[in-house]
């Protein structure tokens, strides 16, 4: 868990991709993962990393049809994309929100090498965590 500015926490759930666990395990995270962002009203979206070089996974999409019972909203953080040439990052990007039904504007391409999107990934993280108009959060 992550303290950002004394504003909002982030908290990482365990990975469930390219961790190298059994599937038993896998299953374990799935309904830790279901727990945190069903029971928890203090969760007020997902922002979901994704890497440029590669098309979803089984298990991505597993996660996305998590995501969708959920109900909360979502931002696609897609990860380094100083590892594929500025003119495939979008051909990547398409394939990634097309696969997922996700729209553009849920989505946020970075590089932490190269900073590129992480202004625009705070401010969307920012907007993310805003209280609705008119709450007390």
């Amino acid at each position: 868990m992550y303290a950002v500015d004394e504003r909002y926490y982030l908290v990482d759930l365990p990975g469930y991709g390219y961790a190298r666990v059994s599937q038993r395990e896998r299953i374990g995270f799935r309904r830790l993962m279901r727990d945190v962002l069903v029971t928890r009203p203090q969760v007020v979206g997902v922002l979901w990393l994704l890497d440029i070089r590669h098309p979803p996974s089984p298990d991505d999409h597993a996660m996305h049809t998590l995501l969708a019972e959920c109900g909360l909203p979502v931002l696609l953080a897609v990860t380094k994309a100083d590892k594929i040439p500025r003119s495939k990052r979008s051909t990547h990007v398409r394939t990634i929100l097309d696969a997922l039904e996700f729209a553009e504007d849920q989505c946020v391409i970075t590089s932490a090498e190269s900073k590129q999107g992480i202004p625009e990934l705070r401010d969307a993280v920012a907007g993310l965590t805003a209280p609705p108009a008119g709450s007390r959060r």
